[in-house]
């Protein structure tokens, strides 16, 4: 059964939200119920974005997640509806996976050095891809699982990498062909070439060495009468925001070295393997201070003197290395932790560290940090802990040791129903957004008028009758013409009135000042975020008009996931669709306010006339 994420599962919130804007609802249902466990908050918004900027930098490359890096179920069940692949290294992670509904044609089995129970729980489960790099691990599934199809791991330069795999992992090009060989003489399947590059890698330039070998193996395969058609790109894309340049830059790499080496056309599919790029920024992980011990200066070593009344403390918290924390060790990352609110400026700092729950001298967090003095029961906040941190869970029907609170804006969720290929409910275009309205590109002027919004197919389709309806009840009391039978409204630039609907009229949105209708409304400009234009119709329409009109004529009467398709929707027209949604929402709840301030005699629209 199908069991991807589901509304109920997630926190809706205010599009623009942050982490940070959460915390203090959250900490104070958690107070509340009197517990003071650790927990995450995870953005899937974050997530969301991350996968519409991947569809976008590299069109070719078709994702993977690897559960090794992050198998929180809500990550898993968006990104299965989002239509990613995944790679699996052991049975709980793949129960996970199947849990979802994936089917096992999506699913990898990704690793080189598998238990026979591995092997055969695959076979038992239809998972046919699997990785190798050595002779021993194809005599294992030869044995055990004679209709795999390999995938072969090549070994990388990763000198340039925070994470060192290839000494682990990967066949050196010298070996390839003798396992090609061995491969073939055992009747086993050769379907596919996969390398990692590493976590962090500072060098693009990796990617175009690492890929120029990919096709000297697919050559070797081809000359011992192997077809192979995949190709598994492994780490080395930043995650942090801040590293977005060097996200481009190594885009821009990968693009190349594939039209030179796997030319579209060429019969081989690209695919991309990413677990810190999508998770890296998405968690926030929330933990308590159950102890604190004051340290003596000279306990530690220290030479200062005393004279400015500096401490030094020793807190301990309720999560550690062995737990959320471990990056700590295999990555030598030092994690800081951040206050939930702002001290203020005068409180003196003091020397403090901090430990993990359990009495091993490796659970140390971080240590030689200033702050001001904390208590036990404080909450700190760790940020960018989504990459290591939440294992599979025991039993895929279990919960992970530290909960996971999820959390996305509704017109993300709305935007991840669309690259489903889900059709918006009626009762969800009705619901009035809590969201600031995001700008729709139109630049401000002089004037009071605001220009025509055009609206996506989905919405159109589920709303022609609602449409209809507002047709006959103009607020500024002009009328317009029904759609014919079975049709859907179909706008065009650079008409007169009586070519729009009712929520996109400027007439009825214009008639009262804007000053006016701010104030009366009650709407701060910048809150509102709508963007006004004259009354003169748009000389040249923008790409995005011209997308939502060719998307409304082919929506008529075939369905939104065949129009997507004949448009070929991409995810920057997406994104620009679901700007031109909200604003929709935002005039719609607007022009209720002002017919209902009519209705009740404390506003009287000026008089208004056609141009």
């Amino acid at each position: 059964m199908t069991r991807y994420l589901d509304e109920s599962d997630v926190m809706m919130v205010e599009e623009g939200f942050t982490t940070r804007d959460l915390l203090e609802s959250l900490l104070l249902k958690v107070a509340q119920t009197g517990s003071r466990e650790a927990f995450f908050v995870a953005n899937l918004e974050d997530v969301m974005k991350k996968h519409v900027r991947l569809l976008k930098a590299l069109p070719r490359v078709k994702p993977v997640y690897p559960l090794k890096c992050n198998s929180s179920r809500g990550v898993v069940q968006m990104l299965a509806g989002l239509g990613a692949r995944f790679s699996c290294t052991n049975k709980t992670e793949m129960a996970l996976v199947k849990s979802t509904g994936v089917p096992p044609e999506r699913i990898i089995c990704a690793s080189p050095c598998k238990q026979v129970s591995l092997i055969r729980y695959a076979a038992s489960q239809g998972v046919q891809l699997m990785t190798f790099d050595n002779e021993v691990e194809l005599g294992k599934v030869a044995r055990r699982y004679p209709s795999a199809r390999m995938i072969l791991q090549l070994a990388t330069d990763d000198s340039r990498c925070a994470n060192h795999l290839s000494v682990k992992f990967g066949a050196t090009l010298k070996t390839c062909r003798h396992l090609l060989e061995i491969a073939k003489q055992m009747d086993i399947e050769v379907v596919g070439i996969s390398f990692h590059i590493g976590s962090s890698c500072t060098d693009p330039q990796i990617f175009i060495q690492s890929i120029a070998d990919a096709r000297l193996v697919v050559e070797m395969g081809a000359e011992l009468g192997y077809k192979i058609h995949l190709l598994v790109i492994g780490g080395g894309l930043p995650s942090a925001e801040e590293s977005r340049r060097h996200f481009e830059e190594t885009a821009a790499v990968i693009n190349s070295a594939l039209d030179l080496y796997f030319p579209e056309g060429c019969g081989v599919e690209i695919l991309a393997e990413l677990g810190r790029y999508y998770v890296h920024s998405a968690f926030t992980l929330v933990v308590n201070i159950i102890a604190k011990k004051e340290v003596p200066l000279d306990q530690l070593g220290s030479d200062e003197e005393d004279a400015e009344g500096k401490r030094s403390f020793v807190y301990h918290i309720n999560d550690g290395v062995y737990g959320s924390l471990g990056s700590v060790i295999f990555s030598s990352t030092c994690p800081v932790p951040v206050l939930p609110k702002r001290p203020p400026p005068d409180l003196p700092l003091h020397n403090s560290s901090f430990w993990g729950p359990t009495g091993d001298g490796l659970d140390q967090i971080a240590d030689g940090l200033e702050l001001p003095e904390l208590q036990v029961g404080d909450w700190l906040i760790f940020e960018n802990m989504g990459a290591h941190t939440v294992l599979a869970p025991s039993s895929f029907q279990g919960s992970s040791p530290t909960p996971v609170h999820y959390a996305m804006s509704r017109v993300a969720w709305e935007a991840v129903q669309l690259l489903q290929g889900k059709p918006l409910c009626p009762e969800e275009e009705g619901r009035e957004s809590t969201c600031a309205p995001l700008s729709c590109g139109w630049e401000i002027t002089d004037t009071l008028c605001v220009a025509p919004v055009f609206t996506p197919a989905s919405i159109i389709e589920c709303e022609a009758t609602e449409t209809l309806e507002w047709n006959r009840e103009h607020s500024c009391g002009s009328s317009m013409p029904e759609a014919p039978p079975n049709s859907s409204p179909s706008p065009v630039l650079g008409q007169g009135h009586n070519s729009f609907s009712p929520l996109t009229c400027p007439f009825c949105l214009s008639a009262m000042p804007l000053l006016d209708l701010q104030n009366q409304l009650g709407i701060n400009l910048d809150r509102w975020m709508l963007r006004l234009s004259s009354k003169q119709p748009f000389q040249q329409p923008s790409v995005c008009h011209t997308f939502e009109k060719e998307w409304l004529e082919c929506s008529e009467g075939i369905g939104l996931t065949r129009a997507k398709e004949e448009c070929r929707l991409e995810a920057e027209d997406l994104e620009e669709c679901m700007t031109k949604r909200k604003m929709m929402q935002r005039i719609r709840a607007i022009l209720k306010q002002r017919d209902l301030m009519i209705k009740e005699g404390k506003y009287t629209p000026p008089t208004h006339q056609n141009d």
